[in-house]
């Protein structure tokens, strides 16, 4: 007997608004198989998707937002994020890819040879986080990149936070298997705020 495959509200809503990712990465985001995937997505789309022509993310979750002091992110979560930053009267200052952090001191000098974290909080009692968004599949690279930052600037590394997909998710899961705190599971940010903070997206 197979078991009936549950979706939550904020598992659909995410899912709506995901519906041109790739499968594989929507599996990993929702931590749901292929088969419960591609049946959601036919059930909310009324067509199957075609697996000979992959769909790209539109390209409008990449560029400058007006409302976010003109600043170019490369997606909607980077910019939604922004958003919500921007409304804690605690933090001074928000700066967005601020400081690359560089390994070829270390004799690194290919593939990945350096970090740089999607943004830089600081507080209004001087104190300041990274944060990394990651919305989707973690690439190898991107493991390697948050275990040489931990292996070579361990002070720096222990001011990052992540924000992930929800707490199951292998991403989520392998930023706190490094010892990196998850600051925000999106899918609950983005329930709780979408209806709330002009122009998220």
């Amino acid at each position: 007997m197979f078991r009936k495959v549950i979706w939550s509200l904020v598992e659909i809503d995410y899912l709506q608004k995901h519906l041109h990712d790739p499968v594989n990465q929507l599996c990993i985001q929702l931590s749901k198989s292929r088969s419960a995937v591609q049946n959601k997505l036919k059930e909310l789309s009324g067509s199957p998707r075609s697996k000979k022509a992959p769909i790209k993310r539109p390209m409008s979750k990449i560029g400058r937002r007006p409302d976010c002091n003109n600043l170019f992110f490369r997606s909607g979560w980077e910019a939604n994020c922004f958003r919500l930053l921007s409304r804690d009267p605690l933090i001074k200052l928000i700066e967005y890819e601020p400081t690359t952090f560089s390994f070829t001191n270390w004799g690194i000098l290919k593939g990945t040879v350096s970090y740089t974290p999607d943004f830089r909080i600081t507080y209004i009692d001087g104190s300041y986080e990274w944060i990394e968004i990651k919305g989707g599949w973690l690439k190898p690279t991107d493991k390697t990149k948050i275990k040489r930052f931990k292996k070579y600037f361990p002070e720096e590394f222990k001011h990052l936070v992540a924000v992930t997909p929800g707490e199951k998710s292998k991403t989520a899961q392998f930023f706190l298997s490094e010892g990196i705190p998850i600051k925000w599971y999106y899918p609950d940010i983005n329930q709780k705020n979408r209806k709330i903070i002009p122009g998220w997206e």
